[in-house]
C-alpha cells in the first residue's frame, strides 16, 4: 500500500485527491489530481512502483536513509556501551571506534512505518522475524535471548563496513547496489561479515549485561 506523496512545495490554495482503481485493475501507479483556484485540474503522474523489489527498494533508498538514521540516533541516545570485553571483539573486526557502539536488546527488530519500504524489505529477506540482529552505523539492535559473540562479531563487522563507507547513507548505497547485483546472501557485505563471524563461532556469549 502506497500513500500519494505529499506537495509540500504546493501553495495551500492546491487541493489534491488521489486517483483509485477498480478491483481488479492492474496497478499502473497513481495520479494525483491538483486543483488551482479556478478549480481546473492539472495532473501529475508518479512514478509507480514495480513488481521487481529490488528496483523498488533503489526507488526507496532516500526513506530507507532517513529510517536507518533515525534507527541509529535512537540506539546511540538509549542502548547500552560495550563492555571492555567487547570493545576488544570490536576492535578485532576492525572496528575503529568500538567506544562508540550502543546495543539495544528488544523482543523484536523493528519494521519500517512507511508500508513501501516495510514490504521491500521483507520480500527481500531484509527484515523480519528470521533476523537476530541489524546495525545502523555505530547503533546495533539484538533480539533478546540471541546475544551471543558470534551474532555481535557478524553486526561489528557490519559497523566497519559503515566506517569504511563513511557514513549511513553511503553504506546503504552499496549494500543496495550489491543486494541488487547478487542477491541478499552472496552480497560482498553479507559475505564479509559472515567470514568474520565464523572467526569468533566458539565463541558464545552470555546475555547481554545490563548497566
Amino acid at each position: 500500500m502506497r500513500e500519494p506523496e505529499r506537495h509540500d512545495n504546493q501553495s495551500s490554495k492546491y487541493q489534491s485527491c488521489p486517483w483509485t482503481r477498480s478491483p481488479g485493475q492492474p496497478d499502473h501507479g497513481y495520479i494525483v489530481w491538483l486543483f488551482n483556484v479556478q478549480h481546473r485540474p492539472v495532473m501529475t503522474i508518479h512514478k509507480p512502483m514495480t513488481t521487481d523489489p529490488l528496483s523498488d527498494l533503489a526507488l526507496l533508498l532516500p526513506r530507507a536513509i532517513a529510517w536507518a538514521e533515525s534507527q541509529s540516533a535512537n540506539i546511540l541516545q538509549t542502548g547500552h556501551p560495550l563492555t571492555t570485553a567487547l570493545e576488544s571483539l570490536a576492535s578485532s573486526v576492525g572496528v575503529k571506534h568500538p567506544e562508540k557502539i550502543r546495543i539495544i536488546e528488544i523482543p523484536e527488530l523493528p519494521l519500517p512505518e512507511n508500508a513501501a519500504l516495510r514490504d521491500t524489505g521483507l520480500k527481500l529477506g531484509l527484515l523480519g522475524p528470521h533476523m537476530l540482529g541489524i546495525t545502523f552505523g555505530y547503533g546495533i539492535y539484538v533480539r533478546t535471548g540471541h546475544v551471543s559473540r558470534r551474532l555481535l562479531s557478524h553486526e561489528f563487522r557490519h559497523t566497519y563496513q559503515y566506517e569504511q563507507a563513511g557514513s549511513i547513507a553511503a553504506f546503504l548505497k552499496q549494500y543496495i547496489e550489491q543486494i541488487a547485483a547478487t542477491g541478499y546472501y552472496d552480497a560482498p557485505f553479507e559475505q564479509d561479515a559472515r567470514a568474520h563471524e565464523a572467526e569468533h563461532s566458539e565463541e558464545w556469549g552470555d546475555s547481554w549485561p545490563a548497566p
